[in-house]
């Protein structure tokens, strides 16, 4: 979603001919307030805070007292996110914490964090489609209802959606889910065939979500899961090797002018 955002600004020579993305973090202060895990809210809510804390100097006061501070900062020097393997006990110590201390606090409310999330999200009427989205219903770290709240803005600003609901899909196998349909549809854009729409304008004032609020009542426009490729990659944060994790993010299509590649 990014880089549909920013090809015009940084790639001008180049024609995006389509942008797509598995589980998406579109609204990055709706998924830490809306994501079912609450464990892994507080683990990616201690990366954002430390990160402004240390990059911008911002105090955590609004956020935490000093020895939850503390706390936040050492989870986020020490830890990487992994999807496969469970944790060390300080950290799930240290997470419960966090939790507990952040239960009513919602960044988008508390400056400067609010502003940084912003910052820091995907704005729809900026992204340059078409657009494919994937998005599994078992996802606790990126909230689906707040990516189908990203997709219906962005039916509104007549941006064509295809939609692939994915049932049973958890976020770490999302783009191992969703490669399929995605290489399919990216291939689709670089030969010239008119992008499917799941959003359908019914007239200037009014839009309505097909595939997407279809999915709202159980019923998944598309669903997607095969045996399909997984899609790894090592960090390195810290200092310290982190576990291999599966690449969300999708490949983005882009054509030269006169030339596709």
């Amino acid at each position: 979603m990014w880089t549909a955002t920013r090809a015009q600004a940084y790639a001008p020579e180049l024609t995006l001919v389509g942008a797509a993305a598995a589980a998406p973090p579109t609204d990055l202060a709706a998924n830490l307030r809306e994501g079912s895990d609450k464990n892994a809210r507080a683990l990616l809510l201690s990366f954002a805070l430390h990160s402004w804390s240390e990059l911008y100097g911002f105090p955590l006061d609004a956020i935490a007292n000093r020895t939850n501070q503390g706390i936040i900062h050492r989870l986020a020097q020490n830890n990487c996110v992994s999807l496969e393997k469970k944790p060390r006990l300080g950290t799930i110590l240290g997470i419960v914490t966090v939790a507990r201390a952040t239960k009513n606090k919602d960044i988008a409310t508390i400056e400067p964090f609010g502003s940084f999330a912003r910052a820091n999200s995907v704005d729809p009427a900026r992204v340059q489609g078409p657009l494919l989205i994937a998005q599994g219903d078992r996802d606790t770290i990126v909230a689906p209802a707040v990516t189908r709240t990203f997709a219906r803005s962005a039916c509104r600003n007549r941006t064509k959606i295809r939609w692939v609901e994915m049932r049973g899909t958890e976020h770490g196998t999302s783009a191992k889910d969703s490669v399929a349909e995605t290489l399919a549809w990216i291939g689709a854009r670089f030969a010239g065939e008119a992008p499917p729409d799941d959003c359908r304008a019914r007239s200037s004032a009014s839009v309505e979500y097909a595939g997407i609020d279809r999915s709202l009542a159980g019923q998944p426009r598309n669903r997607v899961g095969a045996e399909q490729a997984d899609y790894r990659g090592d960090r390195e944060r810290g200092g310290k090797q982190c576990p291999e994790q599966p690449h969300s993010a999708q490949a983005v299509g882009i054509e030269e002018r006169g030339d596709r590649r």
